[in-house]
Order: structure tokens, then C-alpha cells, then sequence
């Protein structure tokens, strides 16, 4: 398919999903700059930076999105959860 890419992440379903390249590049390099600039960051302060960044020029749930694009990126080894945190904190592996 032209125009999509699979993400896969895991939980209890090994799922793979496929979701629109474009906003899945657009959210991956959200979620990324944001780390760089801020540091490690609770899941919950990153998405609120991340869906007022996006919320006016993305046409799908930013959420959905969120949530894909993110377990991606830890499946792939480009982010991941801080040890010992005591909310859900992300950082650039």
C-alpha cells in the first residue's frame, strides 16, 4: 500500500497495525524533538505537549496515533521507559 507504514509494538497481541506514513512520521518526530529538547518525560506531560504541537493540523485522534506511534518507538529501541519512575517516564534510548 502506497502511503501507509506498519507499526508494530508489543502487548499481549504482538500487534501490528497500519496507520498512515505520513502522520505517523509527523508524530514520530513530535515525540522525538520534544524528548530531545526536554528530556525524559512522563507519558502523560509528553502527550499534552504533543497534542497541542499537533491539534490543529492533524485530522485523526492524535491519541490513536499517540499511543501507536509511541509503543513503536519503544519496540524499536528509540525510546524507552526510565527504570524505577514513579509515573510513566520516556526517554531517548
Amino acid at each position: 500500500m502506497v502511503g501507509t507504514t506498519y507499526a508494530t509494538y508489543l502487548d499481549l497481541s504482538d500487534q501490528v497495525v497500519c496507520i498512515d506514513k505520513g502522520k505517523y512520521n509527523r508524530m514520530r518526530a513530535t515525540i522525538l524533538k520534544h524528548l530531545v529538547v526536554y528530556g525524559p518525560m512522563a507519558l502523560i506531560e509528553l502527550y499534552a505537549v504533543v497534542e497541542r504541537r499537533l491539534y490543529r493540523s492533524f485530522q485523526d485522534s492524535i491519541s490513536h496515533y499517540f499511543n501507536i506511534v509511541e509503543l513503536d518507538l519503544e519496540t524499536c529501541g528509540e525510546i524507552r521507559r526510565v527504570p524505577n519512575s514513579e509515573r510513566e517516564f520516556v526517554e531517548i534510548s
